[in-house]
């Protein structure tokens, strides 16, 4: 069997559970992109980044059995939809379509994917109960403000685990809202996970290696994962060592 090298960058949530500091995003990823990267990847976990409205989660399952990374190593991050809310059976239904897709009995962390559904508070419900019945270990949320996670807080008298946000690191301390937004997590012991890092592709494109780096390495140093898309494994890497200099 391959050996595969340690992987020494973990982020604990306020539970305790150990998750990676990077997770591989699947967003605008092919199959066989994320085959490619998963056969060279070396290290002893992967998380791995999906949601419903990717429209991936079965590529996404498919490209690990062809890669022939190990299952047990793979950390999912699955997300529930606007449109799979309507109601707490909805819910249920979708999430089980989701383990269903992605192959697996139970998933690492569950979030909901924007605060779009007015019913965001009964989904948050339903997840908890999903937590309670062992089908999911983590729940949270992703591009929820303050606001939103104060009105799951009241409904359920708890506090996400995570919230998944875009960052916008470039010019990040003139943008107040972020600004409050991650001080406030900070204090309610919610992990970030900062998406598109480099702002998508074509704001990637036109940033210098320096950039790119200390973008990487200040998010790190914030405790702040970070969810990056390739279908590069040399700047996987390249990505990996710059998070490593902000632990």
């Amino acid at each position: 069997m391959r050996g595969y090298k340690n992987y020494s960058g973990i982020i604990r949530t306020r539970s305790g559970k150990e998750y990676p500091d990077f997770a591989l995003g699947t967003y605008l990823r092919s199959e066989d992109e994320l085959v490619k990267v998963m056969k060279s990847y070396s290290y002893d976990k992967l998380m791995i980044d999906t949601a419903y409205r990717y429209g991936n989660e079965q590529a996404v399952s498919r490209a690990i059995t062809a890669s022939g990374y190990p299952q047990n190593q793979i950390i999912h991050i699955g997300k529930i939809n606007t449109k799979q809310q309507e109601s707490g059976e909805m819910v249920r239904e979708k999430f089980m379509g989701t383990l269903h897709r992605l192959c697996v009995s139970k998933i690492d962390i569950y979030l909901i994917h924007s605060n779009r559904s007015p019913n965001y508070c009964i989904t948050w419900k339903e997840m908890l109960k999903f937590q309670e019945e062992g089908l999911v270990d983590t729940i949270g949320v992703s591009n929820f403000n303050i606001e939103d996670i104060e009105q799951l807080y009241q409904s359920s008298g708890v506090y996400p685990e995570i919230n998944q946000i875009v960052v916008p690191i470039v010019g990040m301390a003139n943008d107040d809202s972020i600004c409050d937004l991650i001080e406030y997590c900070n204090a309610k012991k919610i992990l970030i996970q900062g998406a598109m890092p480099f702002g998508g592709s074509k704001k990637s494109n036109v940033l210098t290696t320096q950039e790119r780096q200390n973008i990487l390495t200040s998010l790190r140093r914030q405790n702040i994962v970070c969810v990056i898309g390739t279908s590069n494994i040399k700047h996987l890497y390249q990505n990996l060592s710059w998070i490593e200099l902000g632990r």
